[in-house]
Formats: C-alpha cells, structure tokens, sequence
C-alpha cells in the first residue's frame, strides 16, 4: 500500500484502494499517497468538503474563513441583498398591480428576466458530469452556482458548521424564507400605511408570490433533485455531483435526501398546474373583463405579447426539463438533450416572436445561440470530455 499513489483528481482513503473522482472542482485532490490527497483545507470523501472553520478558496482548497475578514460579510451581504430585492418586486408590482407599466420599466423586467435565464441555464451546464471545462469557464460556471442556492458560495460554513444533509435542506428552504419574507413585508407594508388589507391587496401578495416563484423556477426545480443527480466513480460506487461525501443509494443521509427531493419537486409541478390553468381559462376571463384576474396574474403574462399569452408555459416546461437534465447518467446524454431544448425554444421564438418588445425577441435568441455555443464547446473540444463519454459520442 505504500507504494501506490493516487493521480491527481482523484480520492482513497488510508488503507483502501476504493478510487473516487473529485467532484465538482478535481483539483480538490492533488494526488499523492491514499489518505492524503485532500487539496489544503479539504476533508471527507473525495476531498468533498471543507475543515471547520474553512470556506472555498482558489485552485480547489479550502481557506481559513478568517483570513482575509471577509468571509461572513459574503453570507450577511447576499442575505441582505435577497431581502432587498424581495422588498423591491414586492413593491413594484403593488405600484404596477392596476398601471400600465412604461416602456422603459418594461424593458429593463425583460432584459432582467432573460439575464436571470441565461445564469440559471449556465448554472446547469456546470452541473454536467466530468465536462473538463478550461479558465475563464470553470471560474464562470462555478459562480453562477449561487442562483442554485449554493451554501458553499456563500460561505455559510463560515456561519454555522453544515453537513451534506443539512446543506440541502438550506438549499431547498430558500425559495421558502424568501416567500415568507414577501408575506411579512406585505403586512409591514400595510401597517406603515394605515391601511386595510383588501382583495386588491390580496391579489398584489399573489403577484408578488408568483413573479418570485416564476423568476425561481428552474432554480428551485434544480435545487430539489440535485440529490437525484448521481455520478459513478471508478470503483463502481455512485455519489451525488452536487454533495461528493454522499454515496449514493446506500447510505441514510441519501435516502433522506431523496425522500425530501420527492416532496420539494411538488411545489414546483403544482405551481405549473396553476399557471396552465391560469393559461387556460384567460381568454374567457377577458371576455368577461374579469380585472381582478388579470392583476393576480401579471407576472405571467405582462412581458408576452397577447396572441403569445400562451408561451409563459412553454419558458417554464423548458426551465423544469433543463433542470433535470443533469440526472442523465452520461455527460454527451445531458450535452444533446440541452441543445435539442435550446434549438426547439430557438425555434419557437423565432416563429412566435412572444416578447412584448422586439428588443427581448432578439437579445432571448441571442442568449440561446451563446448556450448553444457553450455546449457545443465539449464537442469540438472532445479531449474536454472523458474516455467513457468520447466514445458514447462517437456512437451518436
């Protein structure tokens, strides 16, 4: 045993030749003898968690949280900047509930929708299985990981020490605090003013609750099967991409996961059902000239033209798929599935044009051939995937 090394990216534990890859970063292992290969700082199974007392750092190790003394103002900033922006939508769509909104406002919601897109699909991709990504792309995509609620980027073990387990349910509870936070600025909202809560004001709580959920979407969705999404490892064992500590369908902190993953996907489905039944029975509500209807669904239809009132459902079923995407068992599976998705929405805006500006019909496809151009890159660059997944691509 004292002969053997482990390669670079790769994870064994002392006195066991049971080989793990180092995911999501493989420079978390820096190779070496079995039981110390754990990049500086790093610790558990695959080097998959950082010391106590140790937040993410550069070129896959941990760093002492207070090194540089900004570590908890990371986790207080982001939490502030979430409230406040909570805050904010709460407040534009109570002032925009019963006013046309203007061109300008119009526009800035839309460049704003589509840009929050873009980093959630480019959060997906960097989810793909062992994609060997080069800089500036690995740097990029493992930012755009805090729109998945990602506890590791926002330093959160810098706050309070967390297990895999503890992780996720932080993860999956955010889309939560951030809509109680709506329901208790709602009241404050009320009090402050004096006034009494009214039907009007009901249905600007409503808005409110369903621009967040809708501007969340794919994130929650992702957020709640990232326990689904299992890697297998060169001994034949499986962990979770998004928890490495975490074997797969053999231990009790997976199956926890996955029990909690089968009810947090609920919120996300059922809230679907109520958009495709909203969807449905808007052409009958606006011959009835049902106002209060429509001010409780604004958020999904005042940033489509009307012919398009329909397209709100196809942007969420897109969000649910590219969500789920990562739970494919192979990375060229995950790749194709996401360029099919992203050429049918191509395909559909184009001959659709649903955006209310054309300013958002074009900057929508533009975004979608960057995505397209992204996911193309492991293709041209096939020395960036593994062995097992060139040759699945040469079969395809």
């Amino acid at each position: 045993m004292s002969d053997v090394e482990v390669a670079p990216g790769f994870f064994a534990s002392n006195g066991s030749l049971q080989i793990f890859r180092c995911r999501p970063d493989p420079r978390a292992c820096i190779g070496g003898v079995p039981g110390g290969t754990c990049a500086a700082g790093r610790e558990g199974l695959a080097c998959g968690r950082c010391m106590e007392g140790f937040r993410i750092g550069g070129e896959g190790a941990c760093v002492p949280c207070g090194q540089d003394g900004s570590s908890e103002a990371v986790f207080y900033c982001c939490l502030v900047l979430a409230l406040l922006a909570v805050l904010a939508t709460y407040s534009v769509v109570d002032r925009f509930s019963k006013s046309r909104p203007s061109h300008a406002f119009l526009l800035v919601g839309l460049m704003l929708s589509l840009t929050v897109t873009l980093v959630q699909q480019m959060s997906i991709i960097g989810r793909f299985n062992d994609v060997r990504w080069v800089e500036p792309m690995v740097t990029l995509l493992r930012a755009t990981q805090f729109i998945l609620f990602d506890a590791d980027l926002l330093h959160v073990n810098c706050v309070v020490r967390t297990s895999p387990l503890w992780k996720y349910f932080m993860q999956i509870s955010g889309i939560a605090v951030l809509m109680v936070v709506v329901f208790i600025s709602h009241s404050l909202f009320r009090c402050l003013h004096c006034r009494l809560a009214t039907s009007s004001h009901s249905r600007a709580l409503a808005a409110s609750v369903g621009t967040i959920f809708m501007v969340a979407y794919t994130s929650v969705v992702a957020a709640a099967v990232g326990p689904l999404q299992c890697v297998e490892n060169p001994g034949g064992q499986w962990t979770a991409q998004a928890y490495p500590t975490v074997v797969c369908w053999e231990t009790s902190d997976h199956a926890t996961m996955v029990s909690v993953s089968a009810l947090a996907v609920q919120a996300p489905i059922v809230f679907f059902a109520l958009c495709v039944r909203a969807v449905l029975v808007l052409p009958r509500r606006m011959s009835e000239g049902n106002t209060a209807f429509l001010e409780t669904y604004r958020f999904l239809f005042f940033r489509y033209r009307p012919q398009a009132y329909w397209y709100p459902l196809v942007s969420m079923l897109r969000g649910f798929l590219v969500a789920l995407l990562p739970i494919l068992p192979r990375t060229p599976l995950q790749i194709i599935a996401m360029e099919l998705l992203l050429i049918a929405s191509l395909a559909v805006v184009v001959g659709s044009r649903p955006w209310r500006l054309e300013y958002a019909c074009i900057l929508d496809c533009f975004f979608t051939l960057s995505i397209l151009f992204v996911c193309a890159h492991p293709f041209m660059q096939r020395r960036s995937l593994p062995k097992s997944s060139q040759l699945s691509l040469s079969s395809v």
